[in-house]
């Protein structure tokens, strides 16, 4: 009996076609992000974090619809800012993991044809958002260049084609929320400089201690102001795929950046005082001892006025008593520094600046003269 039921429905669904349309509607997916920055750490462990880690909680991206039939190149998302939300709540600060990224106003993804997205973020926005046909360029700094100040970040996501469904392809380290949608890896476009300072000596002493101070400390003509222009090219194929930015500085493309007139000279901070314990080969209380806390300087091919000055007073000790101080003026051109003749965009660079007290031990060598001989005769 229940067989005949089941096939009687089915027959009466048949009959009905005939006589009217039927649509099957498939629910609408709402267009979400899954958002990460590319973090370079070792080349065996690079891998990507929370860029709300950084204390970004917005980026802009532009989307280009291509549909199967019909208009093509469609600005379908036009520099739509996309924020990060824990359910329904936005989050403007704090540690808050996302669990959606997306717009204030929902799109959806279209039932046909696909959608290329070009995100980007940061406290700097690009002069120029893409082209007017595809979205396929970005340009900071214009024609006359953008100068870029110590907390500046900019980040720009590798760019995503052919995207048809929200997914979740990028793993993100220390992520416990697990959002889903056009995968967002955003790499950093400029560079972070920092320096630390400490003693060191391959020459350890043995009853002489050293204290230093750092009198003053400059690191002269860093450029910060430049042009930075990207394109992006397509990959061939049919299926969705993610492709890095290409920049128009061919000669130093790990630079990226081109400068323009503009340099600016870091006055570097002033650790407290440093101690070389006799017999040590390296000072102990040196951790926390920055010449600069780690800032964003503008990617670029350090050139030889790029000099790092530091003036410091040294005073050498016998069981805590001074027994000499003088003061010493020393300059190093960065570029000099081996594997560092540029600072490229995404990477964190930190120098450790090594001050070696010690001098060459006073030795002697005695030697007596000789006796000159000479002689007289008494006559009496």
């Amino acid at each position: 009996m229940k067989k005949h039921i089941i096939l009687f429905a089915v027959a009466a669904l048949t009959m009905s076609a005939a006589c009217s349309k039927v649509d099957v509607e498939t629910p609408e997916q709402k267009i979400g992000f899954e958002v990460a920055s590319y973090v370079p750490q070792t080349k065996a462990t690079e891998g990507s974090s929370l860029i709300t880690s950084e204390g970004l909680y917005s980026f802009t991206t532009n989307a280009w619809f291509y549909p199967t039939t019909g208009t093509q190149n469609q600005h379908y998302m036009n520099s739509v800012v996309i924020y990060p939300y824990n359910g329904t709540t936005k989050i403007e600060s704090g540690t808050t993991q996302p669990t959606v990224w997306q717009s204030e106003v929902d799109y959806y993804w279209p039932k046909t044809g696909y959608i290329n997205f070009f995100s980007f973020a940061g406290t700097k926005s690009p002069s120029d958002e893409g082209d007017a046909e595809s979205g396929k360029k970005l340009i900071y700094g214009g024609t006359e260049g953008v100068v870029i100040a110590a907390a500046d970040n900019i980040l720009v996501a590798d760019a995503v084609f052919r995207a048809t469904q929200n997914t979740n392809d990028i793993t993100v380290t220390g992520e416990t929320a697990t959002p889903s949608g056009v995968p967002t890896l955003f790499r950093h476009q400029l560079a972070k400089v920092g320096m630390t300072v400490m003693l060191a000596t391959e020459n350890p002493t043995t009853n002489t201690s050293y204290e230093v101070v750092i009198n003053s400390a400059t690191l002269a003509s860093v450029e910060n102001k430049g042009i930075l222009t990207l394109t992006v090219t397509e990959p061939s194929g049919t299926t969705p795929v993610t492709a890095q930015w290409t920049n128009a500085n061919t000669g130093k493309p790990n630079v990226g950046w081109v400068p323009v007139t503009g340099t600016e000279s870091f006055t570097l901070l002033s650790p407290t005082t440093l101690t070389l314990d006799a017999a040590a080969t390296e000072s102990t209380d040196h951790t926390d001892y920055n010449l600069l806390a780690t800032r964003t300087v503008m990617p670029q091919a350090l050139l030889d006025a790029v000099v790092l000055n530091i003036t410091y007073t040294v005073s050498a000790k016998h069981d805590g008593v001074t027994y000499s101080t003088e003061t010493i003026t020393v300059s190093k051109q960065l570029n000099q520094v081996t594997g560092l003749a540029d600072w490229e965009m995404n990477k964190n660079i930190t120098y450790t600046v090594k001050i070696d007290p010690v001098a060459e031990k006073i030795t002697f060598d005695p030697a007596v003269v000789d006796w000159v001989a000479q002689s007289g005769t008494v006559t009496f």
